[in-house]
């Protein structure tokens, strides 16, 4: 199953020698799907020596992902879920774009989190930084790779994973970490989880057989897909969100979820900056650290006066790699969220506006 959520892997160049000017999400993924089998791969055969397989395409959305909310999440979990629950599909693949796609892994790894271990079957999301008209258009080779990485029946494929550039990141850590490059994104900290073997090195567009995916990590375990809870008295141990979860999740307007802000420690940072979020309604605040945990004494005491107010706060970094191990003074060291690991800010936002909506009831 492929689902299309848009982005420059669906995008269109006015000129297709100026790609940097392009309009993302003007092509279909049953199109996209269309120009992969005429590359070859007849009947849907995917990897050298794997049998043919059944493709089936649906547009969930069309968008460009900076305009990216929770109503298309809603969208994408609806599609989503009678996908993995079939016996009939090996794998499901999402074109998505770049921009927001942390984000939507991140989603995704949440509330698909079950007591055992990862999914059981590949939940791969695919992407491209060059439109689909662009001479050296990344997108097939990517859309390649991402469903020879879905139709593994290996038991390490079993999960939620990005895939670009012939690497696979686990949601888990994965991030977008250049804003022009092909190998647009990495892991963070940790090792990439998988990387293609027998693929051409000067030449990233055109889909190529004969190639296999080459583990260098296991799935995270359940336990670093937790989410944090919303006490705000004391240090809890955090529960995967369960399946009857999604019940709630798709029976809340978007409109209604948590609003939840993301504020970025700098020089000269004033407590008007935190007040105007709380004064807008927010329910959480990802706090972006200049560094370990620091921040103005200015903020601070803006802070602790929201956490007085019951707006639950979430410590990161506005650094590039890790995660802070404290917090200043005055402040919970649960609100670390220790469980989270290395996260972007945006990723935390993502896990801390469901851990309001999902612990709500």
């Amino acid at each position: 199953m492929v689902l299309g959520m848009g982005g420059t892997i669906a995008g269109l160049a006015a000129d297709p020698h100026l790609p940097e000017h392009y309009v993302a999400a003007q092509r279909s993924v049953a199109d996209l799907l269309s120009e992969w089998c005429q590359e070859g791969h007849e009947e849907g055969a995917v990897g050298e020596g794997q049998s043919a397989l059944t493709l089936v395409s649906q547009q969930v959305a069309q968008i460009d992902s900076k305009d990216l909310n929770p109503a298309h999440w809603v969208a994408l979990i609806q599609a989503l879920v009678p996908a993995l629950q079939d016996d009939e599909v090996a794998g499901v693949v999402i074109t998505h774009g770049t921009d927001t796609l942390e984000e939507t892994a991140t989603f995704l790894e949440v509330v698909l989190n079950r007591d055992e271990a990862e999914l059981s079957k590949p939940l791969v999301l695919t992407c491209a930084m060059r439109p689909s008209n662009a001479p050296d258009a990344d997108g097939p080779q990517n859309l390649a790779d991402a469903l020879l990485l879905a139709s593994s029946r290996e038991t390490q494929a079993k999960g939620v994973w990005v895939v670009c550039a012939g690497q696979a990141h686990a949601a888990r850590w994965v991030r977008k970490s250049h804003p022009q490059n092909l190998d647009a994104f990495d892991s963070g900290d940790r090792p990439v989880a998988a990387t293609l073997l027998k693929r051409p090195v000067s030449n990233l567009t055109k889909p190529e057989q004969g190639t296999q995916w080459q583990w260098q990590t296991k799935p995270p375990s359940p336990s670093q897909a937790q989410i944090q809870t919303t006490s705000q008295t004391a240090t809890q141990t955090a529960q995967p969100v369960e399946v009857n979860h999604l019940a709630l999740l798709l029976r809340t307007p978007a409109e209604a979820w948590p609003r939840v802000g993301i504020l970025t420690h700098h020089a000269g940072s004033e407590a008007w900056e935190i007040e105007a979020l709380v004064m807008a309604g927010v329910r959480g605040i990802v706090v972006a650290s200049t560094g370990n945990g620091t921040l103005s004494e200015a903020w601070r005491a803006a802070l602790l006066k929201a956490q007085s107010q019951g707006i639950q706060l979430c410590w990161t970094t506005r650094c590039a790699q890790g995660h802070p191990t404290q917090v200043p003074e005055g402040f919970s060291s649960h609100t670390l969220a220790p469980d989270w690991g290395d996260l972007t800010p945006a990723k935390a936002r993502v896990r801390l506006q469901l851990s309001l909506l999902l612990n709500s009831n």
